[in-house]
């Protein structure tokens, strides 16, 4: 149960960041970078 309560925080955190910073072609190397450091944090939290 907290496994599938986790990775439910996980999604929802990333479709929050996803709605609030879409990628445009000015900045997605930025975009890029943003986030795989993302990534990073939450794959330690999971």
């Amino acid at each position: 149960l907290c496994w599938v309560e986790a990775e439910n925080r996980k999604h929802s955190i990333r479709a929050i960041l996803a709605y609030l910073c879409p990628k445009t072609k000015e900045d997605a190397d930025a975009a890029d970078a943003a986030e795989a450091r993302m990534n990073a944090v939450l794959n330690k939290i999971a």
